[in-house]
C-alpha cells in the first residue's frame, strides 16, 4: 500500500504463529507505511488505536484496500497487547491477528492460528537440520509466495522471544542472558515467572491467545474449542 500523506501514523507488524516442538517461532510481516492529516484526510481519529479502526471502514480513502479492523477486545483493549484485529494482508487475504506489541509508532501483531495449520508442515525448525526434507520457517515463506500474495506486507521476519516475554508481563526476563533451560510458564504463580505450572483445562490462561489452535492445549489452559489433535504442532 503506498504512502498517501507525509509522515507516517504507524506501521503494522504482522505475525503468524509457528510452532517447533515446544518452542514458539513467529512470522512477522510489517504492512506498508500509512499516515494521514486531519486537515487534508478528513478523518477524526486523533490517535493510534481509533485509527486502525477507521482506515479500515472510511469509504473511498484507500479505494479497496484495507487494512485492520477490531474483532474482540477479551484479552486487551483496543489497540493495545491482547486485542484482536481482522488484518487484509492482501487482495482479499485476511487473518486474525492480536497484537503483540506497541512501540511508539509500530504495532507488532501475532497470528491467531498456525500459519501451516492443516498443511504436511506443521512444525518448522529455524533454519534446516539433518535431512534435505527439513524445512525452515523462512523457506516456507519464500517457497509459498507470502512475500509477494500478502502484498500489503513490505518485510518478513520473525519476531523476538523478548517481545514474547514482555506480552505476558514477565518484563525482568531478558533474552539475552537465557538459554535454553531459563524458560517460563505464561501465568505467574503469584508474583512469579517460572516452571511452576498454574493454567490448565479448569484455570484458564490469561495468555492463551498466544498458543491457543495448538496440539493438545486444553492442559495447559487454552480455549478447550481451539485444542487440535495429533498432527498438529505443540
Amino acid at each position: 500500500m503506498k504512502k498517501i500523506i507525509k509522515n507516517p501514523m504507524f506501521t503494522f507488524i504482522l505475525g503468524a504463529i509457528i510452532f517447533s516442538g515446544i518452542s514458539v517461532l513467529a512470522l512477522t510481516l510489517m504492512a506498508k507505511d500509512i499516515s494521514y492529516s486531519n486537515s487534508t484526510s478528513g478523518l477524526s481519529a486523533t490517535n493510534l488505536q481509533d485509527a486502525v479502526d477507521e482506515l479500515y471502514t472510511l469509504p473511498g480513502l484507500l479505494s479497496n484496500q484495507k487494512l485492520c479492523k477490531l474483532k474482540d477486545t477479551t484479552f486487551g483493549a483496543k489497540g493495545q497487547v491482547g486485542s484482536k484485529y481482522e488484518c487484509e494482508v492482501g487482495n482479499n487475504i485476511k487473518h486474525n491477528f492480536y497484537i503483540l506489541a506497541v512501540k511508539g509508532n509500530t504495532v507488532k501483531l501475532i497470528m491467531e492460528h498456525n500459519i501451516t495449520e492443516g498443511t504436511a508442515n506443521t512444525t518448522l525448525p529455524w533454519s534446516k537440520q539433518g535431512t534435505s526434507s527439513t524445512i525452515d520457517a523462512m523457506t516456507y515463506i519464500e517457497s509459498n509466495n507470502l512475500k509477494t500474495t500478502w502484498n500489503n506486507v513490505i518485510d518478513i521476519d520473525l519476531p523476538s522471544a523478548q517481545d514474547i516475554a514482555n506480552a505476558v508481563g514477565n518484563t525482568s526476563w531478558k533474552v539475552g542472558d537465557k538459554d535454553y533451560t531459563e524458560w517460563f510458564y505464561f501465568d505467574p504463580n503469584g508474583n512469579t515467572y517460572g516452571q511452576t505450572k498454574v493454567a490448565n483445562a479448569t484455570n484458564l490462561s490469561n495468555y492463551r491467545w498466544l498458543y491457543n489452535y495448538t496440539r493438545e492445549c486444553t492442559n495447559y489452559g487454552c480455549d478447550s474449542a481451539t485444542s487440535l489433535g495429533e498432527g498438529e504442532a505443540y
